[in-house]
């Protein structure tokens, strides 16, 4: 499901920022104007980059599950704060119309000002990660491939005769359980990351979950990726030898 909703972000996240950015300038122009004619058409497009925003917050929301990241979360939050300002402006729009010279049209304009500096401010942010260098650039590209240098799972050959040990088999239990729930598990076995590097990207995963992963999984979890990373050609529970 995350991957398809990354695709699904990246598919919609324009429509948008054109709708609001358009709808911010039209309004400026309705007012500048005192047109009734232009006010119609920011609104129309608020309404409509509301409507559509809503979606792709809603599958951006559902792709950072993937993710662990400081920026990724504040994108997120202004992403959320900018279509709830958008939304809240078009209801009262809706509820309460005004010529565009009144007290209405330049609330409307206010809000459609803090609607556009938030999407300057989350677009940014979103193609810093998508499409930047260093240590953001390559955050969503990751989404959908493994490194080359990590074997896959299940890799046939000697390399991956060995077992897991006995006493990592509860572990691996409770990663196969939780984690399963909301992704599956060849994305954090192909992840790329070493011993040491899984607690806070468990805590993370954890604190999305809202309590379904306790404290106890977090550490069994992390355990087991611990180890994996280490040995990735070891043969899983379940795996045909």
């Amino acid at each position: 499901m995350p991957s398809t909703a990354i695709d699904f972000h990246r598919l919609l996240v324009h429509f948008p920022v054109a709708l609001f950015l358009v709808a911010a300038l039209f309004q400026a122009l309705a007012v500048w104007r005192n047109s009734a004619s232009l006010q119609l058409v920011a609104k129309a497009n608020l309404v409509a980059g509301t409507g559509i925003g809503t979606f792709t917050a809603l599958f951006g929301f559902l792709a950072s599950s993937e993710f662990a990241d400081k920026l990724l979360e504040t994108h997120e939050l202004i992403a959320f704060i900018t279509v709830g300002v958008a939304a809240v402006v078009a209801a009262l729009w809706l509820w309460r119309p005004s010529e565009p010279r009144r007290k209405g049209g330049f609330l409307a304009l206010g809000g459609l000002a803090v609607v556009a500096a938030g999407v300057a401010v989350t677009g940014y942010l979103g193609g810093h990660m998508a499409h930047g260098h260093g240590t953001h650039g390559p955050l969503f590209h990751a989404a959908g491939a493994a490194p080359a240098s990590v074997p896959a799972p299940g890799q046939a050959g000697a390399a991956a005769e060995a077992p897991l040990p006995a006493d990592l088999q509860s572990a691996y239990a409770a990663f196969a359980g939780k984690c399963s729930s909301c992704h599956g598990l060849d994305r954090p076995l192909q992840a790329g990351l070493g011993p040491g590097e899984w607690t806070g990207l468990v805590q993370s995963m954890a604190d999305k979950a809202g309590g379904a992963i306790t404290a106890a999984d977090q550490a069994a979890i992390t355990r087991f990726l611990d180890y994996y990373s280490a040995h990735r050609t070891v043969r899983l529970p379940g795996e045909t030898q």
